[in-house]
């Protein structure tokens, strides 16, 4: 790393959100370079071929932001890992448990932090939201609302790709809370809250984030770098991101 403060970044993808990720970083004064995916090719042969474009950009980048649909993920972190990448996806993460602990494995013989890009847990309000609810002893719910008026992008269910947002406030905030209802969907209306009740089905207390102008990404990739400045394990690393796809598959079969 030439500045341990500022690390550099290489993202692939350049589609909406990589682009917007992109002026973020450029924004926050760090070197940034991007790869061109086409989305519509992703497969085995063509992320063996990703392979030599990841090498030539190696030496001259510390973080492989992947801003594109969860596909061939699995593939795209081995080799990352093995070039000595530090990884950020986006949501959803779709690897399985016992592949992603794989990963894990390795990323820590490379002495490599990994993350998917949960950003809604760094809401300001949310931690004295969650402090308040966690004083409460009664048996609680938690019903969570995330749609959209936008149609599906990924090619993935609205359930993992909004839903993981949902999830993994949650995990993060309040997983003593055994109770989660989860309300996703696209094409509908823009809702965004989390919704606390008790046992009787009293409204304890609730908060609205459809609005919310906080610089979120800003604030992840501060923590992101500073748990790689400090090499302390981030929160949000890949068995965070494993649980929160553990979870959304319970709640699918429910």
């Amino acid at each position: 790393m030439n500045n341990p403060c500022k690390l550099r970044y290489c993202i692939l993808g350049t589609g909406v959100w990589g682009s917007r990720v992109k002026n973020i970083l450029l924004k926050m004064d760090r070197e940034v370079n991007t790869i061109e995916i086409n989305r519509g090719a992703i497969n085995s042969d063509y992320v063996k071929k990703l392979t030599a474009r990841l090498e030539n950009y190696s030496s001259k980048c510390d973080v492989l932001w992947i801003a594109i649909p969860p596909i061939m993920q699995y593939d795209i972190s081995l080799i990352a890992t093995k070039l000595g990448y530090h990884q950020i996806f986006e949501k959803p993460w779709l690897v399985s448990r016992n592949k992603t602990n794989s990963l894990i494995s390795l990323m820590k013989e490379y002495k490599l932090t990994a993350s998917v890009h949960y950003q809604y847990c760094y809401m300001g309000k949310l931690p004295g939201f969650a402090e308040k609810i966690s004083d409460s002893q009664a048996k609680l719910k938690m019903r969570g609302e995330f749609t959209t008026s936008r149609g599906d992008r990924l090619g993935v269910s609205h359930l993992d790709n909004l839903g993981s947002h949902l999830v993994s406030i949650w995990l993060y905030y309040f997983p003593h809370i055994d109770n989660l209802y989860l309300e996703t969907n696209y094409n509908s209306q823009n809702k965004r809250n989390i919704q606390i009740y008790d046992k009787e089905n009293n409204l304890v207390d609730s908060l609205d984030f459809l609005f919310n102008n906080e610089h979120l990404v800003q604030k992840y990739i501060l923590d992101f770098e500073a748990s790689i400045v400090d090499n302390k394990q981030f929160k949000l690393d890949m068995v965070f991101a494993s649980n929160v796809k553990d979870k959304i598959d319970k709640l699918r079969n429910v």
